[in-house]
């Protein structure tokens, strides 16, 4: 039997790693794929460390990967900053996330007014109203809003937790705009997964545990949309109006899917 597709995209928290930690199978699943030949991109919403960060930890783990094997929304937002031109920039990211933004017009972390964009990311503990309000006036001062992913929630070490969707509307609503996203769901974001993989969408699967952000965004795009039964998944989301192509237990049991296991 052929496989039905020749590439994957994996989300990150919740399908590879769950607080920082990889889950079983996760490590072995990848180094399967590198040696069979099968392309792979982990393509995350992550926006609270740095790809090198992650990347060592998989190290740690037994596994070495390089860095263009990771996509998250800080990275290509700092791409697409640099297309932009030297437009000056107000980040809302974790500290250690900035490093992906280094060269860039940044404004300083107090500065309410000149930015040409306000870059929301998730802040962890680090938002409060102070924050949001900063970012509010840069906007109704003529920024225009970025926003990395449009993520509802997400499965953090102490439990769900807003994901930077939820941030974004809240300024989207109060600054009277349609923000800018980089990041899953956007289309941009997963067609610069695709040339990163360098496969057609009918030829990739998303592996993922969000239903709306993974599978739904995927297979709107004509990829395969593949849901795993851990992070955030909850029972009530197969009755959404979305139909992954397969519900898997967990991240290991693709490898069934390629035939490099038994089903």
């Amino acid at each position: 039997m052929s496989r039905s597709f020749s590439g994957i995209l994996f989300d990150l928290d919740g399908v590879l790693v769950t607080g920082g930690n990889p889950l079983p199978g996760a490590m072995e699943t990848l180094q399967t794929l590198r040696d069979a030949g099968i392309p792979f991109l982990i393509l995350s919403n992550m926006t609270l460390a740095p790809r090198a960060a992650v990347l060592d930890r998989f190290r740690r783990a037994g596994l070495d990967l390089p860095l263009d094997t990771m996509l998250t929304p800080p990275a290509a937002a700092a791409r697409w900053l640099r297309v932009q031109g030297d437009h000056p920039a107000a980040l809302f990211v974790a500290p250690a996330t900035r490093v992906e933004f280094t060269g860039l017009n940044l404004l300083p972390d107090d500065a309410e007014r000149g930015a040409e964009f306000v870059v929301i990311g998730d802040m962890g503990d680090e938002w409060n109203a102070r924050q949001l309000n900063r970012a509010l006036r840069l906007l109704l001062d003529g920024a225009r809003l970025v926003t990395l992913g449009m993520g509802r929630y997400w499965m953090a070490p102490d439990g769900i937790r807003l994901d930077n969707g939820a941030y974004a509307s809240a300024l989207a609503y109060a600054s009277s705009q349609e923000p800018i996203v980089i990041g899953k769901p956007s289309p941009d974001y997963f067609q610069m997964a695709l040339e990163m993989l360098g496969l057609p969408p009918e030829q990739v699967a998303m592996v993922g545990d969000d239903i709306l952000n993974d599978v739904d965004a995927a297979q709107k795009l004509g990829m395969q949309g593949i849901l795993v039964q851990t992070g955030k998944f909850r029972p009530e989301d197969l009755q959404q109006d979305v139909t992954p192509n397969k519900v898997l237990p967990g991240v290991a049991h693709i490898l069934s899917l390629l035939h490099l296991q038994p089903d």
